[in-house]
């Protein structure tokens, strides 16, 4: 917590007692005082405050989402949905399918969304992957959201974006994935994209597979070389 503390904003009466109250939540506890502040928090600019608010909520043993949670003015920011979700997967009570689309589904219609943010709701839909392909109209849209925006300018997020066209065996992604895996130079890179593609049910046509069987031939080295 002393870092949070070099924040100007905790720096009044109002900011302290906040900082000993998240101190006091990541202690094991059974009941906290939810209310529209803690909800600020999840969606706190600073990511400290954002990460100590999530982890405190993990603390909490079979927390249901409360009322104030979509009447609150805070409910639109995609940071305090996820990291509610998060922290049910780490106090291993991972939210069930109606609650997880409940708080997800405003996120896969907003136009615009910063890296982080975009960053973070990759890795939130590996989390519930089996909520989500769970149910046909659900799992569809999930794979029109990968595919629209595939693939993403910035590495780290195109990385997020090839595990999950793979794990929710996206078929329609293979021609994409094709020519990123062509593209690609990097090895560990490659086979991250071969991992990917080799979840995908058949579906290529007959030219991209002898596309793929001679970038495979000609690729035995590095990652690929132990599998000769």
């Amino acid at each position: 917590m002393k870092s949070l503390g070099e924040d100007p904003r905790f720096r009044t009466p109002d900011g302290d007692r906040m900082l000993h109250w998240l101190d006091a939540m990541e202690r094991p506890v059974r009941e906290v005082p939810f209310g529209k502040e803690f909800l600020e928090l999840l969606a706190d600019p600073n990511q400290q405050v954002r990460s100590s608010a999530m982890l405190a909520l993990s603390r909490v043993k079979s927390v249901v989402p409360p009322s104030w949670f979509e009447s609150s003015a805070a409910h639109q920011t995609t940071q305090a949905r996820m990291r509610w979700l998060v922290a049910s997967v780490i106090r291993l009570e991972p939210e069930g399918a109606a609650t997880v689309w409940t708080l997800l589904k405003p996120i896969f219609q907003q136009k615009t969304v910063s890296t982080e943010d975009h960053l973070d709701f990759l890795r939130v839909l590996a989390l519930f992957r089996e909520q989500l392909a769970a149910t046909p109209d659900r799992n569809a849209q999930v794979t029109r959201y990968l595919l629209a925006r595939f693939p993403d300018r910035d590495r780290n997020i195109r990385f997020e974006q090839i595990r999950l066209l793979g794990e929710f065996r996206v078929t329609e992604a293979f021609p994409k994935l094709l020519d990123q895996l062509e593209a690609e130079r990097d090895e560990v890179t490659q086979f991250h994209i071969a991992q990917a593609i080799c979840r995908l049910p058949s579906s290529w046509t007959p030219g991209q597979e002898e596309r793929l069987r001679r970038w495979m031939l000609g690729t035995q080295r590095g990652w690929f070389a132990q599998f000769e």
